[in-house]
Formats: structure tokens, C-alpha cells, sequence
């Protein structure tokens, strides 16, 4: 995401930084961040379907986050809520690349295609 900065792109959001160690209103102690994978969330009207075919064609691999376990068919008899937050990152997240191997081109080439695909 420091690539991405000093750029105004609306909507993206930063899901790398820490948002506080809560989960609804219960502090849960030594929850931190995971610096797994680098994935993104899009407000509405970033299509990322679109996107992903995009990077894809340029030979970037990406992939959506992962769906909600309750959407998964063993699971939906166990769906006790709406899961707002789950289903808001699963339809407008994607992962990007993430590798000990990606050069820091590799990580601008990723990044430039992003904020001309974010800008059209």
C-alpha cells in the first residue's frame, strides 16, 4: 500500500492497518494483523471481475478473498446473522500478488496497473 500512497484513490482501503484490537465492543487480547497476503477492498463501483480479467491478462495473478463460510453449502445451516463485513469484503476484495520474491518492479509494475485501472 506505500506505493499507492500520495495518490488520491477513492475507495480503496488499506486492510493492513491495524483497525484497534476489538471485535464488537470485546477486546480480544494479542489479536494483530497478518501480513499473509496483501489484499484490497473496493467501495462500490470498482468491478472486480473486470479487474482481476485485467491484471490476468497482464500476467499478474489474483484472487478473490475468500467467500463467507456460511454462503458454502455444508456451512449455511449454521448462518446465525447477516455477516455484514464478511460478505462487504468478499464482493469487493481481491488479493494481489504476494511473494518474498516480488521485486520492488514487479510491486510498481502491479501498483500502476491498478491506480489506470482505478482512474478509467
Amino acid at each position: 500500500m506505500e506505493k499507492l500512497s500520495g495518490f488520491e484513490i477513492a475507495g480503496l482501503i488499506d486492510n493492513n492497518k491495524p483497525k484497534g484490537r476489538f471485535v464488537r465492543g470485546v477486546k480480544v487480547v494479542g489479536a494483530n494483523g497478518s501480513w499473509w497476503m496483501t489484499c484490497i477492498t473496493f467501495e462500490n463501483g470498482i468491478d472486480i471481475a473486470t479487474l482481476k480479467e485485467e491484471l490476468k491478462e497482464k500476467g499478474i495473478p489474483a484472487r478473490r478473498l475468500f467467500m463467507p463460510l456460511t454462503k458454502c453449502l455444508p456451512y449455511k445451516i449454521y448462518k446465525c446473522a447477516d455477516y455484514k463485513n464478511a460478505s462487504h469484503i468478499y464482493e469487493y476484495g481481491l488479493c494481489l500478488p504476494s511473494s518474498t520474491l516480488n521485486s520492488e518492479e514487479d510491486i510498481d509494475y502491479v501498483c500502476n496497473l491498478m491506480k489506470k485501472f482505478i482512474k478509467e
